[in-house]
């Protein structure tokens, strides 16, 4: 049972990502944990390929509708990857599995780790459900900004197996000033390579042990993302954010509760 609730998850964090171009990885990765039980560490790696990979399929289609901005992609991608890199392959590997000990209790990398990402998922669900927030279409993108954000989108990337779509929208939006459809197509390409590389420093340290199983995951998110793109030119993309938003905003309570309290 918990493995169908599983899959059906795999397919709707492909719906979302082909709908609103993010999302994605903070569905994939409480799935992988808490349903398919899978370690943390290596659902952070599993979850790090199956976002690069349905990003990357989602991202054609938007490249051939030319909703897609090389210029921002090329500004924010490259501080976003040289980080993810940096992350994954310094940082990641020099974090001890027991961070500290507190009155005899161990506290875990991969608990604290967790409570970061739901932490993270508060934080965004918030920005999603807020419908008050508007664009400033006259202001000139501020590159350093852009270049700043996206080196720390990459550190989070690094860090927590997020692909970082929940927070590059957002920052294309309000900072790049592109619309909302050339924003997806633009963090759906970032998202890949980020995720991508991410998965391939990785798997140095937590090698891949069931690639069946991750193809298996890989091609339902890809027919969900095939779904979302459909979905996509019939429903407002602000609309399925704050509904999404709610849902994102459940999730996060839920992981935190079960990491501080179960």
């Amino acid at each position: 049972m918990l493995y169908l609730l599983g899959y059906f998850g795999i397919l709707l964090m492909g719906i979302t990502l082909g709908i609103i171009g993010g999302g994605g990885s903070i569905i994939a990765l409480p799935i992988l944990v808490y349903l398919f039980k899978i370690p943390a560490d290596e659902a952070i790696v599993y979850s790090l390929f199956i976002i690069g990979c349905t990003s990357i399929f989602a991202s054609i289609n938007n490249i051939k509708q030319k909703n897609f901005d090389i210029i921002t992609a090329c500004k924010f991608g490259a501080a976003s990857v040289l980080m993810v890199a940096v992350t994954r392959s310094f940082l990641v590997p020099n974090i001890p599995a027991v961070l500290f000990t507190f009155n005899k209790i161990n506290i875990y990398k991969s608990a604290v780790l967790l409570l970061l990402f739901a932490i993270l998922m508060l934080v965004a669900s918030l920005k999603m459900i807020d419908n008050n927030t508007a664009t400033n279409a006259n202001t000139k993108p501020n590159s350093l900004l852009l270049i700043f954000r996206g080196a720390a989108i990459g550190v989070l990337t690094g860090l927590i197996g997020a692909g970082g779509g929940f927070l590059i929208v957002p920052t294309l939006i309000y900072h790049a000033n592109l619309t909302i459809k050339r924003a997806i197509g633009t963090s759906l390409l970032i998202i890949g390579a980020n995720s991508l590389i991410g998965f391939g420093i990785s798997t140095i340290h937590t090698p891949v042990h069931n690639w069946k199983q991750l193809i298996t995951f890989i091609s339902i998110a890809i027919a969900g993302a095939v779904i979302g793109m459909a979905v996509s030119k019939k429903i407002s993309n602000q609309k399925l954010k704050i509904i999404f938003g709610w849902f994102v905003l459940v999730t996060g309570l839920y992981i935190i509760l079960k990491e501080l309290f179960f």
